[in-house]
Protein backbone atom coordinates (compact mmCIF):
# COMPACT_ATOMS: atom_id res chain seq x y z
CA UNK A 1 0.00 0.00 0.00
CA UNK A 2 0.90 4.00 -0.73
CA UNK A 3 1.12 4.52 3.06
CA UNK A 4 3.22 1.87 3.57
CA UNK A 5 6.30 3.18 1.60
CA UNK A 6 9.05 4.69 3.21
CA UNK A 7 12.44 6.84 2.07
CA UNK A 8 14.89 3.88 1.17
CA UNK A 9 12.13 1.15 0.09
CA UNK A 10 12.98 -0.54 -3.29
CA UNK A 11 9.64 -0.51 -5.75
CA UNK A 12 10.07 -2.93 -8.37
CA UNK A 13 7.31 -2.48 -11.28
CA UNK A 14 7.21 -3.75 -14.38
CA UNK A 15 9.27 -1.95 -17.63
CA UNK A 16 6.03 -1.68 -19.78
CA UNK A 17 2.62 -2.83 -18.88
CA UNK A 18 0.65 -3.67 -21.92
CA UNK A 19 -2.93 -4.06 -22.21
CA UNK A 20 -5.41 -4.75 -24.42
CA UNK A 21 -8.55 -2.68 -25.51
CA UNK A 22 -10.94 -3.96 -27.51
CA UNK A 23 -13.04 -1.01 -28.47
CA UNK A 24 -15.80 -1.09 -31.31
CA UNK A 25 -15.37 2.67 -31.84
CA UNK A 26 -18.52 2.70 -34.48
CA UNK A 27 -20.91 0.92 -31.54
CA UNK A 28 -19.65 2.76 -28.77
CA UNK A 29 -20.71 6.16 -30.12
CA UNK A 30 -24.09 4.51 -31.21
CA UNK A 31 -24.54 3.11 -27.99
CA UNK A 32 -24.20 7.02 -26.74
CA UNK A 33 -26.52 8.15 -29.41
CA UNK A 34 -29.42 5.67 -28.59
CA UNK A 35 -28.93 6.78 -24.75
CA UNK A 36 -29.37 10.19 -25.38
CA UNK A 37 -32.23 12.52 -25.49
CA UNK A 38 -32.87 15.00 -28.51
CA UNK A 39 -31.17 13.61 -31.06
CA UNK A 40 -32.98 12.50 -34.60
CA UNK A 41 -31.15 9.79 -36.82
CA UNK A 42 -31.97 9.85 -40.58
CA UNK A 43 -31.88 6.30 -42.14
CA UNK A 44 -31.23 5.62 -45.24
CA UNK A 45 -34.32 4.29 -47.80
CA UNK A 46 -33.33 0.55 -47.66
CA UNK A 47 -32.68 0.51 -43.84
CA UNK A 48 -36.21 1.77 -43.58
CA UNK A 49 -37.65 -0.20 -45.76
CA UNK A 50 -35.95 -3.33 -43.94
CA UNK A 51 -36.88 -1.79 -40.82
CA UNK A 52 -40.58 -1.25 -41.75
CA UNK A 53 -41.21 -4.77 -42.72
CA UNK A 54 -39.42 -6.69 -39.70
CA UNK A 55 -41.81 -4.31 -37.59
CA UNK A 56 -45.09 -5.25 -39.31
CA UNK A 57 -44.23 -8.86 -39.37
CA UNK A 58 -43.59 -9.25 -36.03
CA UNK A 59 -46.76 -7.67 -35.02
CA UNK A 60 -45.40 -6.43 -31.78
CA UNK A 61 -47.94 -3.89 -30.30
CA UNK A 62 -47.26 -0.28 -31.53
CA UNK A 63 -47.12 1.12 -27.85
CA UNK A 64 -43.95 -1.31 -27.05
CA UNK A 65 -41.35 0.67 -28.56
CA UNK A 66 -42.54 4.28 -29.26
CA UNK A 67 -45.00 7.25 -28.15
CA UNK A 68 -46.05 8.07 -31.90
CA UNK A 69 -49.10 6.76 -32.99
CA UNK A 70 -49.60 4.93 -36.16
CA UNK A 71 -49.77 7.97 -38.41
CA UNK A 72 -47.08 9.47 -36.57
CA UNK A 73 -44.80 6.29 -37.11
CA UNK A 74 -45.83 6.15 -40.80
CA UNK A 75 -44.24 9.16 -41.67
CA UNK A 76 -41.38 8.52 -39.48
CA UNK A 77 -40.61 5.86 -42.17
CA UNK A 78 -41.84 7.86 -44.95
CA UNK A 79 -39.01 10.70 -43.93
CA UNK A 80 -36.78 7.95 -42.57
CA UNK A 81 -35.68 10.56 -39.55
CA UNK A 82 -36.27 8.31 -36.31
CA UNK A 83 -35.84 9.76 -32.33
CA UNK A 84 -33.08 8.60 -30.98
CA UNK A 85 -35.40 7.26 -27.71
CA UNK A 86 -37.65 5.49 -30.13
CA UNK A 87 -34.46 3.79 -31.92
CA UNK A 88 -33.10 2.36 -28.96
CA UNK A 89 -36.54 0.80 -28.52
CA UNK A 90 -36.49 -0.37 -32.17
CA UNK A 91 -33.18 -1.55 -31.59
CA UNK A 92 -33.58 -3.37 -28.41
CA UNK A 93 -36.48 -5.39 -29.35
CA UNK A 94 -35.83 -6.32 -32.89
CA UNK A 95 -31.75 -7.27 -32.26
CA UNK A 96 -30.36 -4.58 -34.30
CA UNK A 97 -26.50 -4.13 -33.88
CA UNK A 98 -25.31 -0.44 -32.60
CA UNK A 99 -23.21 -1.22 -35.51
CA UNK A 100 -25.57 -1.76 -38.20
CA UNK A 101 -27.60 1.08 -37.04
CA UNK A 102 -24.24 3.48 -36.98
CA UNK A 103 -23.75 2.30 -40.86
CA UNK A 104 -27.06 3.29 -42.18
CA UNK A 105 -27.41 6.65 -40.58
CA UNK A 106 -26.87 9.78 -42.75
CA UNK A 107 -26.90 12.72 -40.63
CA UNK A 108 -27.91 12.96 -37.07
CA UNK A 109 -29.49 16.27 -35.91
CA UNK A 110 -29.85 17.85 -32.21
CA UNK A 111 -33.18 19.23 -31.22
CA UNK A 112 -33.68 21.60 -27.88
CA UNK A 113 -36.98 22.00 -26.65
CA UNK A 114 -37.79 24.90 -24.44
CA UNK A 115 -37.63 23.92 -21.00
CA UNK A 116 -35.71 20.77 -21.63
CA UNK A 117 -38.66 18.78 -22.02
CA UNK A 118 -37.96 16.13 -24.13
CA UNK A 119 -41.74 15.20 -24.41
CA UNK A 120 -43.69 14.28 -28.11
CA UNK A 121 -45.41 16.95 -28.13
CA UNK A 122 -42.36 19.40 -27.52
CA UNK A 123 -39.96 17.67 -29.75
CA UNK A 124 -42.09 18.16 -32.48
CA UNK A 125 -42.46 21.91 -32.13
CA UNK A 126 -38.77 22.15 -31.53
CA UNK A 127 -36.56 23.15 -34.20
CA UNK A 128 -33.77 21.22 -35.67
CA UNK A 129 -29.85 22.46 -35.30
CA UNK A 130 -27.50 21.68 -38.35
CA UNK A 131 -27.08 18.16 -39.44
CA UNK A 132 -24.20 16.03 -39.34
CA UNK A 133 -22.48 12.94 -40.33
CA UNK A 134 -21.18 10.73 -37.97
CA UNK A 135 -17.07 10.35 -38.40
CA UNK A 136 -15.44 7.51 -40.07
CA UNK A 137 -12.22 8.71 -39.37
CA UNK A 138 -11.53 8.30 -35.70
CA UNK A 139 -7.96 9.49 -35.86
CA UNK A 140 -9.59 12.63 -36.65
CA UNK A 141 -12.39 12.41 -34.31
CA UNK A 142 -10.27 12.40 -31.65
CA UNK A 143 -7.84 15.14 -33.01
CA UNK A 144 -11.20 17.44 -33.37
CA UNK A 145 -11.79 16.79 -29.62
CA UNK A 146 -8.66 17.59 -28.57
CA UNK A 147 -8.54 20.80 -30.76
CA UNK A 148 -11.87 22.20 -29.02
CA UNK A 149 -10.42 21.22 -25.64
CA UNK A 150 -7.64 23.33 -26.22
CA UNK A 151 -8.72 26.03 -28.00
CA UNK A 152 -12.64 25.53 -28.62
CA UNK A 153 -15.32 27.96 -27.94
CA UNK A 154 -18.99 26.64 -27.92
CA UNK A 155 -18.81 25.28 -31.76
CA UNK A 156 -16.48 27.13 -32.50
CA UNK A 157 -12.08 27.23 -33.03
CA UNK A 158 -9.80 30.16 -31.45
CA UNK A 159 -7.24 30.19 -34.83
CA UNK A 160 -4.11 31.32 -33.75
CA UNK A 161 -2.38 28.66 -35.69
CA UNK A 162 -3.38 28.62 -39.57
CA UNK A 163 -2.58 24.54 -39.78
CA UNK A 164 -4.84 23.91 -37.29
CA UNK A 165 -7.83 25.95 -38.45
CA UNK A 166 -6.87 24.14 -41.68
CA UNK A 167 -7.41 20.73 -40.39
CA UNK A 168 -10.61 21.80 -38.49
CA UNK A 169 -12.13 23.10 -41.41
CA UNK A 170 -10.89 19.62 -43.26
CA UNK A 171 -12.74 17.66 -40.89
CA UNK A 172 -16.02 19.45 -40.06
CA UNK A 173 -16.15 19.53 -43.64
CA UNK A 174 -16.22 15.21 -43.74
CA UNK A 175 -18.83 15.51 -41.43
CA UNK A 176 -20.89 17.35 -43.84
CA UNK A 177 -20.45 20.95 -41.68
CA UNK A 178 -20.06 23.99 -43.79
CA UNK A 179 -17.55 26.03 -41.61
CA UNK A 180 -16.70 29.35 -41.98
CA UNK A 181 -14.27 32.16 -41.21
CA UNK A 182 -15.25 34.94 -38.32
CA UNK A 183 -12.54 38.06 -38.07
CA UNK A 184 -12.54 40.94 -35.92
CA UNK A 185 -10.01 43.42 -35.87
CA UNK A 186 -7.89 43.42 -32.94
CA UNK A 187 -8.80 39.72 -32.15
CA UNK A 188 -7.83 36.37 -32.99
CA UNK A 189 -9.74 34.86 -35.92
CA UNK A 190 -12.20 31.92 -35.06
CA UNK A 191 -13.73 29.14 -37.80
CA UNK A 192 -16.91 28.31 -36.64
CA UNK A 193 -18.07 24.63 -37.21
CA UNK A 194 -21.13 24.90 -39.39
CA UNK A 195 -22.85 22.26 -36.79
CA UNK A 196 -24.36 24.59 -34.02
CA UNK A 197 -26.17 22.48 -31.44
CA UNK A 198 -25.31 19.10 -33.18
CA UNK A 199 -21.68 19.43 -33.34
CA UNK A 200 -21.16 20.57 -29.47
CA UNK A 201 -23.68 17.92 -27.93
CA UNK A 202 -21.86 15.27 -29.50
CA UNK A 203 -18.83 16.41 -28.23
CA UNK A 204 -20.56 16.82 -25.17
CA UNK A 205 -22.00 13.42 -25.38
CA UNK A 206 -18.76 11.77 -25.92
CA UNK A 207 -16.16 13.72 -24.46
CA UNK A 208 -17.93 16.23 -22.19
CA UNK A 209 -16.89 18.86 -24.01
CA UNK A 210 -18.29 22.08 -21.45
CA UNK A 211 -20.24 24.63 -23.32
CA UNK A 212 -19.33 27.27 -20.23
CA UNK A 213 -16.35 27.70 -18.13
CA UNK A 214 -14.83 25.13 -20.07
CA UNK A 215 -11.08 25.28 -18.53
CA UNK A 216 -12.45 24.35 -14.99
CA UNK A 217 -14.58 21.95 -16.70
CA UNK A 218 -12.46 19.44 -18.58
CA UNK A 219 -12.60 15.94 -17.63
CA UNK A 220 -11.53 12.26 -18.95
CA UNK A 221 -15.20 10.83 -20.33
CA UNK A 222 -15.96 6.99 -20.46
CA UNK A 223 -15.73 7.01 -23.69
CA UNK A 224 -12.36 8.44 -23.65
CA UNK A 225 -10.57 6.55 -21.33
CA UNK A 226 -11.47 3.19 -22.57
CA UNK A 227 -10.74 4.22 -26.69
CA UNK A 228 -7.71 2.91 -28.39
CA UNK A 229 -4.49 5.13 -27.46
Amino acid sequence: KADEISIGDRIVHSRELKTEINVNIKGEIMKALLSKEGFYLKFNKEFCNELKIIIRQSKIPLKSFTELSRHSLDFTFRRGTFRSIDMRRIANIFEISPLKTYENIEYIVKRSPKGGNYSTENMWRAKNSNKMKLPQNFDDLFYLAGMMAGDGSDDKLVAGKPHLANIFIRICTELGLKPYWRKYEGKCPEVVSGGGETFTSFLDMLFHYPKRKKSHNIIISEFLSKSPD
